[in-house]
């Protein structure tokens, strides 16, 4: 038996059902074949940079075509108000010109928050779809690393995998986010009035954000240089063990050493295959919403900057507000793909070793 025909038995064994039934289920991914994936990376056909570049540029002129209505409309509101407060400025009663400030500063924190609110959606649906991904993953990916001789690594992936889900789950999903929506709505009630009255409360929250991706990050990659610096050798050991001892075997010795080692040979490829498509997946599965958020934010921080000169500075600074709110919303998406990318990626490339 010859090592390809030892791997494509082995693969044709695995059961990947779950992992497609969780692609097939999320919206936008239903071609996704992980399967099909795995095939072209042990075979070497696979190239992420096919097709992946012109599906986010497509995206972004898809994003602009979405969000350029309330763009337009924050900027016509914009000249407007500014307008309307040099025609205010004729009266002598300064109140005219509060009035049409708060008036039109409601319906620009109305349209920001909904600007807001679709970033959130897109972060959280991105999130659930990757978890779902990940809960299905990790146990056919911890049954491979078994078969390849790496019981110890297995059996810290699986632990460490799904902590990882949990973690991303009750921190990023059901903590950070919210706490990002608080966030924006208090920096736009902030600016309501001239003297900020929000201000320390929306800086504490910002770093509370910062804080906790940071710390959470630091605790996923400790976790992970722990796990993958003592699991490996043990296995190694363990694999080593095996051989010698097989040829220890009167008669067929030999023999059996020479077909265990085409075994775990064949294991390493499907394991390290499988690795590398889950790689493969969370960065197609990541790559689009994280360049509408990118873009959404990018608009945002252009727009107040063309403003700040002809209106009045709460107005520039909610504008900002509203981009800071992306921006984090960014680096969460961005963190939660990286926790997860380490866990993977540690242990497809230290695992076998």
């Amino acid at each position: 038996m010859t090592e390809g025909s030892a791997v494509d038995r082995l693969f044709s064994s695995l059961d990947l059902s779950g992992i497609e039934d969780a692609l097939r289920g999320s919206d936008g991914w239903e071609d996704l074949r992980f399967e099909q994936i795995v095939e072209k990376l042990i075979s070497g056909e696979y190239d992420i940079s096919q097709g992946l570049g012109q599906m986010v540029w497509q995206f972004f002129w898809g994003e602009w075509e979405t969000n350029r209505k309330y763009l337009i409309y924050i900027l016509l509101l914009t000249i407007a108000f500014s307008l309307l407060k040099n025609f205010a400025q004729v009266f002598e009663q300064s109140y005219i010109s509060n009035v049409c400030f708060l008036l039109v500063y409601a319906l620009l924190m109305v349209l920001l928050m909904k600007s807001v609110l679709l970033l959130d959606q897109v972060v959280q649906q991105t999130i659930a779809v990757v978890l779902d991904f990940m809960t299905a993953f990790v146990p056919v990916f911890a049954t491979t690393v078994v078969v390849a001789g790496g019981d110890a690594t297995a059996m810290g992936f699986y632990e460490l995998g799904f902590l990882v889900v949990y973690l991303v789950q009750w921190i990023l999903a059901d903590g950070l986010v919210p706490l990002i929506r608080i966030y924006v709505v208090m920096g736009l009630l902030n600016y309501v009035m001239e003297e900020g009255r929000f201000s320390k409360l929306t800086d504490l929250l910002e770093n509370m954000v910062s804080w906790a991706l940071k710390i959470l990050t630091s605790v996923v990659l400790g976790l992970n240089i722990i796990k993958n610096a003592i699991a490996p050798v043990t296995d190694t050991f363990a694999r080593q063990t095996l051989r010698k001892s097989l040829a220890f075997v009167p008669g067929i010795g030999s023999t059996l050493s020479a077909a265990s080692d085409l075994f775990l040979a064949a294991s390493d490829v499907i394991r390290s295959g499988i690795g590398a498509a889950a790689l493969v997946v969370l960065v197609i599965l990541v790559a689009v919403p994280l360049s509408k958020v990118g873009i959404m934010t990018f608009f945002y921080r252009v727009l107040a900057a063309f403003v700040e000169p002809v209106a009045d500075k709460r107005i520039s600074n909610a504008i900002l507000v509203a981009a800071k709110g992306g921006g984090m919303l960014f680096k969460l998406l961005t963190n939660c793909a990286i926790l997860i990318f380490i866990t993977v990626a540690m242990t497809t490339l230290i695992g076998g070793r």
